[in-house]
């Protein structure tokens, strides 16, 4: 545990946000601390569990742990196969243990140096083009579902600007603080083979890529944490709505096809004309009512287009808090929520940010004025006060004082990378929502004319077909070409977009499965865990 120290607090900081809010009931949050070789190899783990908004008497608790330990107070339990029943005082109980089990996250790390797999122990202090690639695989594979609980793992990693450059990372953000580099990047291993859209192909959700120039390599320790927990907040309901348009898309397939095969009845029908108009002009006046019920159907289904196109501006005004009474009234209720509920967390994080700052600044003389950024370990700082004279007390106030000031501003960056982040992933998830939708009213909009239009024609050649005796040629012809529009319209249009609605509809399913799998993560130790975040630190 002692490696986790520096990073704790911040760490701790940022699980809130993976953590369901509730003031009154029973919540369990596990923190997983895994320390890792550098090249992944599992070295220890450590497990601490919180229990809050305790009642005082028995509380019940189930965990799988061995060598359970109360790190935190005095509160004694009883402990009959995997059932805890502590004694509770009411004050929050925090306990540690041991489990042997495998951790849902496989972590596997390559350091490449000038395209070549290496030792990273063998190229200390070396230069040159350094690549690390960090491979996660999910273990966490449902049989019943077919898929993996979806997992959301975000790396860091800092580098020192001195002696590195040209620094990138895959799927993340890199930051300069003039001093060091802060890489973040964002994995969700299993998503791609859960999913499996073609849009995903070029993006790699189970690996992160850092790239960067050393004059002088060394092995820097990167943290990874996973937790999930972060989708099990989403309405599923709105996805049986995606589902449901696949089955109206079928039905609407269904009437196409109907119409192109009468189309195709129609031309046959016109080469007979000669030998029997009666019979020629009664088709006509099949198709032509068969024409209206279309033409109706595509208007009710361009007005829904509308519509919904509609609600997605709502939508993107409420989230740049550009919404009026009037919007709020027009929109549902639960999509407000959602939007409130994304606006909240990064009006929280900002909160987090200006704590964060402010306490930066309560330490700012102290920080700079001895010079605490100069020493790179506490063993330096002892050595060098001791020598000045300066008591045990305040050298561990000037160590505190250096560690909190310096892992604040880390604690800055990060929550601003993250608001960032989320602000930049709704909007681009809109724009490319609103512009499918722009491009679906497009296109039903001009299938809803060429309806009408063929209700007009067909309606015009069937009030004229009895006049019809000679010219039963060019009538044919006609026919023909309105039956291949008729198939090129099915092919072209109406095909493509029954096919875009079943994977949309099997889509909706996965997802729906996923937040299911989501919701229903019952812990890493036990199986009523309401939180758990796993901690990985890879070093020397």
């Amino acid at each position: 545990m002692k490696n986790f120290k520096k990073i704790f607090i911040s760490f701790s900081l940022i699980s809130l946000l993976f953590q369901p809010l509730s003031i009154f009931a029973l919540e369990k949050s596990e923190m997983i601390y895994s320390n890792l070789n550098y090249n992944g190899e599992v070295k220890s783990t450590d497990i601490n569990v919180s229990l809050t908004n305790l009642d005082s008497g028995d509380i019940v608790d189930y965990t799988y742990l061995e060598n359970i330990k109360n790190i935190n107070g005095r509160e004694k339990f009883s402990k009959e196969s995997n059932k805890l029943t502590w004694n509770s005082t009411g004050k929050d109980i925090f306990y540690e243990g041991k489990l042997n089990s495998e951790l849902p996250i496989k972590v596997k790390v390559k350091y490449f140096l000038n395209n070549e797999e290496i030792n990273p122990k063998n190229i200390l202090g070396k230069s040159g083009d350094i690549s690390i690639r960090i491979e996660l695989e999910n273990t966490a594979y449902n049989q019943a579902a077919k898929l993996y609980t979806p997992f959301v793992s975000t790396a860091v990693l800092m580098l020192d600007s001195d002696a590195n450059s040209k620094v990138s990372v895959s799927n993340g953000k890199v930051v300069s603080t003039g001093n060091q580099y802060i890489i973040t990047s964002i994995a969700a291993p299993g998503l791609e083979k859960d999913i499996s859209l073609s849009e995903f192909n070029n993006i790699d959700f189970d690996t992160i890529t850092i790239n960067y120039t050393t004059d002088s390599f060394k092995i820097n320790d990167i943290y990874i944490a996973s937790s999930p927990k972060l989708l099990d907040e989403i309405d599923v309901s709105k996805l049986d709505k995606v589902a449901n348009l696949g089955n109206s898309l079928n039905t609407l397939q269904d009437g196409m096809n109907q119409v192109s095969l009468g189309a195709n009845k129609l031309s046959d029908g016109t080469a007979m004309l000669s030998s029997g108009m009666t019979q020629f002009s009664n088709g006509l006046k099949q198709a032509y009512d068969g024409s209206v019920k279309l033409a109706d159907g595509v208007s009710t289904l361009n007005s829904e287009v509308e519509y919904y196109y509609g609600v997605l501006e709502l939508i993107d005004r409420l989230f740049n808090s550009q919404e009026t009474e009037e919007d709020l009234a027009r929109l549902d209720p639960d999509i407000v929520a959602e939007i409130q509920k994304i606006r909240k967390t990064i009006n929280d994080n900002q909160d987090i940010i200006n704590e964060a700052r402010n306490v930066i600044i309560s330490l700012d003389d102290t920080y700079h004025s001895k010079e605490l950024d100069k020493y790179s370990s506490s063993e330096e700082m002892i050595n060098y006060f001791e020598n000045m004279g300066v008591s045990s007390e305040e050298i561990i106030k000037l160590i505190v004082c250096k560690e909190t000031y310096e892992n604040n501003i880390k604690l800055m960056k990060y929550l601003e990378n993250n608001n960032y982040s989320l602000l930049e992933g709704v909007k681009n998830l809109l724009n490319t929502i609103m512009e499918k939708a722009n491009q679906a009213y497009t296109g039903t909009n001009e299938l809803s004319n060429g309806a009408f239009e063929l209700e007009n024609g067909l309606q015009y050649l069937y009030e004229n077909s009895l006049l019809l005796d000679s010219g039963n040629r060019q009538v044919a012809d006609s026919t023909k070409l309105l039956s291949d529009g008729i198939a090129k319209i099915n092919e072209e249009g109406i095909n493509k977009l029954t096919e875009y609605g079943s994977k949309a509809s099997d889509y909706a399913l996965t997802v729906k499965k996923m937040l299911e799998l989501s919701n229903n993560y019952s812990g890493f130790t036990g199986t009523d865990a309401t939180s758990t975040i796993f901690i990985y630190k890879l070093g020397k």
